[in-house]
């Protein structure tokens, strides 16, 4: 508008006659066009070039996460079933099929920011704890709760034949004395996480029953300060079982502090910790433990199976 507005204050000078004037004000307008929006369409474009090319949901890339299309592997018809499945995968149940789900983040009554405590008289604190306390690898704890939320489906990852029977978002897997040094919580947009300090740790809250070996997949990033020459550099975080020597990964080093997946297999005995430490600083938003299939167990048959997911559905 400004410049539109020197436009005409300069066309409009009385000792410019009408055919100059005409002249000058099509050639003005267009150069206060160009000016006004080159810079801007510029920015897009090179904006549009990495962004939004390829699928994502929050902090989700299903696609390159091996995540199935849940309208694909849900059959949901009347009446409206509920799906028990971990609290990543929970919102893409809900809005792709419309199943009910045990817990989201943020809360399913959404945008709205109610608690579901409101409707269900289960808050959304207890129920992010059932689902984490669901998934730490005991089968009869995930039945359990499939029992108290009245879930006729569960839905669990696959890897090689591996069963994703651990899940646990970071900050609810944080409990009391399960943290080592200085955390703080971050908010993501439909995520949160936890933010290790070098040398800080986590003590994944994993059944004590699940032994052997184990999968683990450690949804991951690093906040690291540019380095002199415009790079980035890459964090560092270790995974200690028992007293076996500590594994060490590298977190890559992303734009806007996205995150990873990195992968580690670990052997655990009887009654050892598993803890996950930060070298440098750390955003830890979660960890997936794979172990052997156990087959659905009683009063459950498998409903349908793919290379990366497996529904086990009630016998009705």
């Amino acid at each position: 508008m400004g410049l539109v507005a020197i436009v005409e204050e300069v066309v409009s000078r009385r000792w410019w006659d009408a055919r100059r004037r005409a002249r000058w004000a099509g050639a003005l307008m267009i150069g206060a066009v160009l000016v006004a929006t080159l810079p801007a369409t510029t920015a897009t474009a090179r904006l549009m070039t990495f962004l939004w090319v390829e699928a994502q949901y929050a902090h989700l890339y299903p696609d390159r996460e091996r995540i199935p299309d849940m309208a694909t592997l849900l059959d949901v018809r009347s009446p409206r079933p509920t799906v028990l499945t971990y609290e990543d995968w929970s919102s893409l149940v809900w809005y792709e099929t419309g199943a009910a789900v045990v817990a989201v983040k943020p809360p399913g009554y959404a945008k709205l920011a109610f608690d579901p405590e409101r409707f269900t008289g289960t808050s959304q604190a207890q129920r992010r704890a059932d689902l984490a306390a669901a998934f730490a690898g005991d089968v009869d704890r995930l039945l359990a709760t499939a029992d108290a939320y009245r879930a006729d489906r569960i839905v669990l990852a696959r890897r090689d034949g591996a069963l994703g029977l651990i899940s646990l978002p970071a900050v609810i897997a944080a409990g009391p004395g399960r943290l080592n040094g200085v955390t703080t919580t971050s908010e993501g947009n439909g995520w949160d996480s936890l933010v290790l300090e070098p040398g800080s740790s986590l003590t994944l809250p994993v059944a004590d029953g699940v032994t052997g070996r184990i999968r683990l997949e450690v949804r991951a990033g690093t906040q690291s300060i540019l380095n002199p020459d415009g790079t980035r550099p890459n964090g560092h975080l270790r995974v200690l079982v028992g007293d076996a020597p500590p594994i060490e990964l590298t977190v890559p080093a992303l734009r806007d502090a996205e995150l990873s997946v990195i992968e580690a297999t670990i052997q655990r005995p009887a009654g050892a910790s598993i803890v996950v430490q930060a070298v440098e600083q750390i955003i830890l938003q979660g960890v997936t433990g794979f172990v052997a299939d156990p087959g659905p167990p009683a009063g459950w048959v498998v409903a349908t199976e793919t290379a990366d997911a497996v529904v086990w559905e009630r016998v009705r």
